[in-house]
């Protein structure tokens, strides 16, 4: 607690953030808190990659944000829309559109959560390059908020496993909705776009529900995704934290598209390229599990073991 932020911003209307740069940050960079008519322009955010918890902007129970073409090199989240749990009542989160953004993260590049204690909704993120990530895509759903209306659209990026204790492992989309702890209400996870979308992973693209909430209503279009291993670190599981209620590191075989605990998912125009030499644990590229309405349209490439596992 007491390491810092640099810019803790409540309650602001009209505001603009413009031409600045910052670095080294100790903790969250750009925090804005139940802030409306946001314009967020031409940001340089240059802290360590080897420091936990300093994202670089975070739109916390914010609405009609635009943040655009800044350049950001974080150890945790670079660009992450939340609803923290507060006790004033800052409203939704809402009309976020992020878009032509250059980002280096060793945590998820684009995202949304942890913390969702409060609905999110309408967000837009597009024309963005991720040039290095522990995930490339994220959602995070945790708490007894919502989210819906989500838009990943024209998006380039690279993700990789990074040490041990860090967060991720190398997804290149996740989506994720479980609970915190066995005492949480958990929201819904539900109308999402991914559109125009191309990266080069060391795992899977993940739409992963719960029984306590399945993810509802995913489209996925015209996805390109490339697997291959080129780290050190150990590979073969899937990152579930924060949770106390499943395995928080989870062994797992990586799928190209790696479906549970969802409903009426569509992949269309979407692609898997598997490395020549990649590990044992490189698999299917598909695998749907507990999932209803699985739709598939010109899906392309072969798996790494068997073409399609569906259980």
């Amino acid at each position: 607690e007491w390491r810092p932020k640099m810019f803790v911003l409540t309650g602001c209307t009209n505001l603009v953030v413009r031409d600045i740069t910052f670095g080294d940050a100790p903790f969250w960079g750009l925090h804005m808190l139940g802030c409306e008519n946001v314009l967020v322009e031409n940001i340089t955010v240059k802290n360590r990659l080897d420091v936990p918890n300093d994202d670089g902007i975070d739109p916390d129970h914010c609405r009609n944000v635009e943040i655009r073409n800044c350049h950001l090199t974080c150890g945790d989240d670079a660009i992450v829309i939340k609803s923290t749990r507060q006790t004033n009542d800052f409203g939704d989160c809402a009309n976020i559109h992020v878009h032509d953004c250059v980002i280096r993260t060793q945590d998820a590049g684009l995202k949304i959560g942890t913390e969702t204690t409060g609905d999110i909704h309408d967000i837009l993120f597009e024309h963005c390059k991720i040039l290095s990530s522990s995930r490339g895509l994220c959602i995070q759903l945790r708490d007894e908020g919502s989210i819906s209306n989500v838009t990943f659209r024209g998006i380039q990026f690279v993700s990789r496993y990074h040490s041990d204790p860090w967060w991720g492992r190398g997804e290149a989309i996740s989506f994720t909705a479980i609970p915190r702890n066995d005492s949480t209400k958990l929201g819904r996870l539900h109308d999402i776009l991914i559109q125009n979308v191309s990266g080069r992973a060391e795992n899977s693209v993940r739409i992963n529900g719960s029984p306590a909430s399945r993810i509802e209503n995913v489209r996925l279009e015209n996805i390109s995704i490339s697997l291959n291993r080129w780290t050190k670190y150990p590979g073969g599981v899937y990152d579930n934290r924060p949770t106390k209620v499943l395995t928080p590191v989870e062994p797992h075989d990586t799928d190209g598209f790696n479906l549970r605990f969802a409903d009426n998912v569509s992949l269309n125009d979407c692609s898997v390229n598997w490395a020549n030499d990649g590990p044992a644990y490189f698999r299917n590229s598909i695998a749907a599990e507990n999932v209803t309405a699985l739709q598939i349209g010109k899906f392309e490439g072969a798996s790494a073991a068997h073409p399609v596992l569906v259980r």
